[in-house]
């Protein structure tokens, strides 16, 4: 993961819990976000929006943040907030 993309996360490490908080950027104003590590999918066919590589849990985790501080998945159309 890129070290700038790293520093977003308070959160650094797997958890039993699923809990994780990460911090963004939102009209000038860095906010923390929590989220949990349940994702929208397809029955049996794995998530609905962002694919990670491997076991990388970051952009799924990034990707649920992003929509959580704009309001929800739908709100974002192509990554733009509107």
């Amino acid at each position: 993961m890129p070290e700038l993309v790293e520093r977003l996360f308070i959160t650094k490490e797997y958890n039993d819990e699923g809990i994780y908080r990460v911090r963004l950027c939102k009209d000038g104003e860095w906010r923390e976000v929590t989220v949990d590590d349940y994702f929208p999918c397809f029955p049996l066919a794995g998530p609905f929006f962002s694919r990670a590589h491997n076991n990388e849990l970051w952009v799924l985790l990034l990707e649920k943040a992003y929509a959580k501080l704009h309001g929800n998945y739908k709100t974002l159309c192509g990554g733009e907030p509107h």
